[in-house]
């Protein structure tokens, strides 16, 4: 998930430390961190008797941090339960619930700026077996359909991941995606979302004024490389993400 953590807005030259304050204090801007937990070694067995509940703690991804503050506030709290569901034919039923019980620092009349500060923002799922497979809910087999149906998810949207093909890998995404989601080759960078439309974020950025561009220089590091790198894409670049047909067949001559 993101842990949001609010940043003053300050001018900076070439990228280096900062050189001015911006006067208008509506231009802070809240930045996300990626924070992970991890579980290994669970036993489906084991959690058919007894479903396990759990107080999480959280670390911060390294590889996505390197702007962080060297302290992230570690003041979140989850809590997580897992539990499984035998539903015969060597079949099971994984039940994960995910609570965000961490206590409201503006308290219980805080605003929804305020909330987010506390709240685990696109939080995501990622289960992994060994010695098992997973089905896809959105293209189960036709014995368990019923039991795919009667399948309730609040707030994310499971599909299968990893190489296509494989059932090792389920991802519980806030975002409606299909099984095996990917980045498109013809991506040139991260908008945030690597599943987004390149080429409708990179014309809206395009379209910026000016004054909206230094604003965007002057802030989020990840928001500034976003400019710069899309300042720099070529004509032709904007015309591999204009579109692309993918998964089609040479249909077979015989009279057509």
């Amino acid at each position: 998930f993101l842990q949001l953590m609010r940043r003053p807005q300050v001018g900076r030259s070439g990228g280096e430390a900062p050189s001015q304050i911006l006067t208008d204090p509506s231009l802070d801007w809240d930045e996300g961190f990626e924070r992970t937990a991890t579980q290994n070694d669970l036993r489906l067995r084991d959690l058919i008797d007894h479903s396990l509940s759990m107080d999480l703690s959280f670390d911060a991804d390294p590889a996505a941090t390197k702007d962080a503050p060297e302290t992230l506030a570690n003041h979140l709290r989850a809590h997580l339960t897992l539990g499984v569901e035998a539903l015969g034919n060597r079949a099971y039923k994984l039940r994960v619930d995910f609570e965000n019980v961490t206590p409201l620092q503006s308290g219980g009349e805080a605003t929804r700026d305020q909330a987010l500060a506390d709240s685990f923002v696109s939080a995501h799922m990622l289960l992994g077996v060994s010695g098992a497979e997973f089905i896809s809910l959105l293209d189960p087999p036709a014995q368990f359909a019923e039991v795919v149906a009667a399948c309730r998810n609040v707030g994310v949207f499971p599909v299968l991941a990893g190489e296509e093909g494989t059932h090792a890998a389920m991802l519980c995404s806030p975002i409606i995606l299909y099984d095996y989601p990917k980045i498109a080759p013809e991506s040139a960078g991260d908008f945030f979302d690597g599943t987004e439309m390149d080429e409708m974020l990179a014309l809206r950025v395009m379209t910026l004024t000016d004054q909206e561009k230094q604003e965007m220089r002057n802030g989020d590091a990840h928001a500034r490389r976003i400019l710069e790198r899309t300042e720099s894409l070529s004509q032709d670049h904007l015309m591999k993400v204009h579109g692309a047909i993918r998964g089609m067949r040479q249909l077979q001559e015989e009279g057509r």
